[in-house]
Formats: structure tokens, C-alpha cells, sequence
């Protein structure tokens, strides 16, 4: 479904939401800017992308969203309402969340590269801490399975983890759960290549190699396409870079 300009959205108490501007695609979604009509206040809608067309994907990130709006935390974008395309069966499954208005992490990372100057250690320290606050919060709830610098938003000045689309509860049923091949390849760790179970582990590997894109403006090893980068993770090469940071 093409969203317009003006096209209006709702939450569940049927309160309006005016699309405003197109932000970006992501893997699942268009996000686009919106304004609560009733007090102007200023929201995010992410729109699932038809691709996601299997009845069992869809009922899955929906019932995962909706698991998602247990979560309250500073670092973690809060989301407030999901459409699964049957109350208003006129528009698409969607989601309404804050917005953010510092753009994400990978545009902070590339607007750096080739700076010559760092981020200080005490800046650095914040936004770590800031990050793993964030995913401590996810975890309670969720594996979420997608953590990537275009996945963590900035809010004047604050980390904030977004994107719950791939995640899976966490309890004992889901933490036998096989990966489905979601994720970002250069975030996946190993045990997810290899078809193995879904764990909190899965998500402090990909921030591991966050920490060291920000510490550094680099990824941890070179790559020039899916089979690179899969012989460097059955190595020990990427362990070696990250212990001597």
C-alpha cells in the first residue's frame, strides 16, 4: 500500500496520526514522521513491507511488538501501539513508536570516519553504558536478533535501540527456537550462521562489534562479500582484534 502525504493513521483509542514525512526503508518496513493530531505531538510509524506476505511471519513480529510495548526504558525506542491490519482493515499493519531526531548510529559512525580525531574515552564510556542499558531492558523480554548501528537512533543526545521486528520472546518454547536467518550478516555471530538456538549471547556479540566500530570508525576485518565474512567468523582473528581494545 503507497502511504501518502496527509494519510492519516490511528492508535487504539482511534486518535489520529498525520504522516508528515518519509524518513527511511529498513528490512521490514517504511518509517515514516507523523503528528498526533489531538496535542501536535510528534511520532514515528513504521509500515511492514509487503515482502513479509507469510500469515505465520507477520501474526509472529506483530505478537512480538506487542510483547515489545512491556518495555520502559530511556535507551530503548518506546513503542505505543500495533496495527495487525484487522481494526482498520483499510490500512496496513503498522506500528506508532517515538521518534527520534538525531538520525542512527551508522550515519554517526560514517559522518566520523576519516576525521583523524576519536571519540573521547569518557564519551565513548557513556554511550556504552547507555547501550548496554538499553539491551539489558530488550532482554528481559526479547532476544532481539537485529542489534546494527541503523537499529540504534540518537535523541538529543541520547542511545536509543529500536527495532523489535526480529526478536523472540524470551522463555523456555522460544529459547529452543531455531535463527530463521533474520539479522544483519555483519552482526551475526557465528552460533547464527550456523542455524543454532536463539540466545541473549546472540545480541552481546553484535554490541561487541559496535563497541568497536565506535572506538575505532572500522569494522573489525575486511570483507568483500558473504563468504569473507563467514571464513573470518570460524576464525580466531575477529577475538584477537576485540581482546586488544
Amino acid at each position: 500500500m503507497e502511504i501518502n502525504l496527509k494519510g492519516i493513521f490511528y492508535d487504539e483509542k482511534e486518535q489520529e496520526y498525520e504522516v508528515t514525512e518519509f524518513i527511511g526503508s529498513g528490512g521490514f518496513g517504511d518509517v515514516y514522521k507523523t503528528i498526533k493530531k489531538i496535542d501536535n505531538s510528534i511520532w514515528a510509524l513504521k509500515t511492514i513491507h509487503p515482502i513479509v506476505n507469510d500469515k505465520q511471519d507477520i501474526k509472529a513480529i506483530l505478537n512480538e511488538g506487542r510483547n515489545a510495548l512491556k518495555i520502559k526504558n530511556e535507551n530503548v525506542i518506546h513503542y505505543i501501539y500495533f496495527h495487525d491490519g484487522t481494526k482498520y482493515n483499510n490500512l496496513p499493519p503498522y506500528i506508532i513508536m517515538e521518534y527520534a531526531n538525531g538520525g542512527n548510529l551508522n550515519d554517526f559512525i560514517n559522518a566520523n570516519k576519516g576525521l583523524q580525531k576519536y571519540i573521547e574515552n569518557s564519551v565513548l564510556i557513556l554511550m556504552f553504558r547507555q547501550l548496554i542499558n538499553g539491551m539489558k531492558a530488550i532482554n528481559t523480554f526479547l532476544v532481539h536478533r537485529d542489534i546494527t548501528p541503523r537499529n540504534i537512533l540518537l535523541h538529543n543526545g541520547e542511545l536509543k535501540i529500536t527495532d523489535f521486528g526480529l526478536s523472540k520472546i524470551v522463555n523456555q518454547s522460544t529459547r529452543s527456537s531455531t535463527f530463521k536467518g533474520y539479522g544483519t550478516y555483519a552482526y551475526m555471530p557465528p552460533e547464527a550462521w550456523e542455524n543454532k538456538k536463539n540466545t541473549i549471547q546472540m545480541d552481546i556479540y553484535s554490541l561487541g562489534i559496535i563497541f568497536y566500530e565506535l572506538t575505532t570508525f572500522t569494522y573489525p576485518y575486511e570483507i568483500n562479500d558473504t563468504g569473507d565474512l563467514f571464513e573470518n567468523l570460524i576464525t580466531e582473528e575477529l577475538i584477537r582484534k576485540i581482546a586488544i581494545l
